[in-house]
């Protein structure tokens, strides 16, 4: 594992809404490049359903780097997001009119997170802006070579301020088991 690093995009990608190509072209032109450690492979790994678009455009001497997993169940997606990555990929929703639960799952995880930005004004940005251990990128492939290079230069460093995002106070609210006890108690249930 010390020769490769791993990115890794955990959900559904289409053109539209959550866009990989750029994260993909980024990490392509990173492999062999000089200014950004150039003895190891920059692996894609994207996990979940995307469109068949972004598998065509991967060349041929880059298919080793660049891998496309489709659908997967839940569990697999959460051993993913705790253990096989170095970085959490995080694309934000143009519009901006959600937080996806999958920002929460990486906020919680001893991983640092790129976040690529298509809106600032989305609630997913907003919110992930409150934490450490997060770099953030637009979406497009001279950024994210910046961001992705930071990462890796710096990797340690986001590595810690990711345990300690964890470990925060204000995460904690989020938690699986807190947001229950709260929609218990707007039902009644407690």
């Amino acid at each position: 594992k010390d020769q490769q690093f791993f990115f890794s995009y955990i959900g559904t990608a289409y053109k539209m809404t959550r866009n990989i190509q750029p994260v993909i072209e980024a990490i392509i032109s990173m492999n062999g490049s000089n200014d950004i450690d150039k003895g190891r492979a920059f692996i894609f790994k994207a996990v979940g359903p995307v469109s068949n678009k972004f598998v065509k455009n991967i060349p041929d001497h880059e298919k080793e780097n660049i891998h496309f997993t489709g659908h997967v169940n839940y569990a697999t997606s959460c051993v993913e997001i705790s253990e096989k990555v170095d970085v959490l990929v995080f694309i934000g929703n143009r519009g901006g009119l959600q937080i996806p639960a999958k920002l929460y799952q990486y906020l919680h995880a001893n991983k640092p997170i790129l976040f690529c930005t298509q809106d600032e004004s989305d609630p997913a940005y907003l919110l992930a802006k409150t934490y450490s251990g997060i770099v953030y990128s637009d979406n497009n492939i001279e950024s994210l070579r910046q961001a992705c290079g930071e990462l890796v230069n710096n990797y340690d460093k986001y590595v810690i301020e990711a345990s300690g995002r964890v470990s925060s106070e204000s995460l904690k609210s989020y938690s699986w088991v807190n947001l229950a006890i709260k929609f218990a108690e707007q039902i009644n249930l407690k």
